[in-house]
């Protein structure tokens, strides 16, 4: 009888530890609608340095700042000590894109949509193009990084969720 308590008490603790090693592990605490790109335009400092110009510089800002708030600062202003990983530009296309960010380091607003969204609007559109520079694809329609612009302006769950997958993946 001893020796069966002593089993079940080893097997209770062999369940518990695996279960809390489970719960613990940084890949399993992601929301499930986290969403990542198979690209970013962090460099190998873990930095993404921008430059160039555009007509929505003080919402681009905005946007740098509340990602900023959550990540620590890895968004800077390229320098002459840094090498430039994004280009801001805007563009005029008469099409249905507010903005595009390319895999090899653009980041173009497009005029034609940009100047008849609210202020609201063009800082979701630009946080959300800033989440594709971190690597992050679209999501859910409560996140920034949602496929449409909206009037939301901070991060969201699935936001960092993404955001820390993403960061886990490419330093580890």
């Amino acid at each position: 009888m001893k020796k069966i308590r002593q089993l079940i008490s080893a097997l209770i603790i062999l369940v518990g530890f695996t279960f809390f090693f489970f719960l613990s592990s940084p890949e399993e605490t992601y929301a499930a609608s986290s969403s990542i790109q198979n690209w970013s335009l962090i460099d190998s400092g873990l930095h993404m340095d921008w430059g160039g110009s555009t007509s929505y510089l003080s919402y681009f800002k905005s946007g740098v700042n509340t990602w900023n708030n959550y990540i620590g600062n890895k968004i800077r202003h390229d320098t002459d000590w840094t090498i430039k990983d994004v280009t801001l530009s805007d563009i005029y296309i008469v099409n249905g894109t507010n903005a595009t960010t390319y895999q090899y380091g653009e980041l173009k607003f497009n005029k034609y949509n940009m100047d008849q969204l609210s202020g609201t609007r063009k800082q979701n559109v630009a946080t959300h193009e800033l989440g594709h520079t971190l690597g992050l694809a679209h999501n859910t329609s409560e996140d920034i990084m949602y496929k449409y612009d909206t009037t939301r302006t901070s991060l969201s769950a699935n936001d960092k969720a993404s955001y820390d997958r993403y960061f886990y993946v490419i330093t580890h």
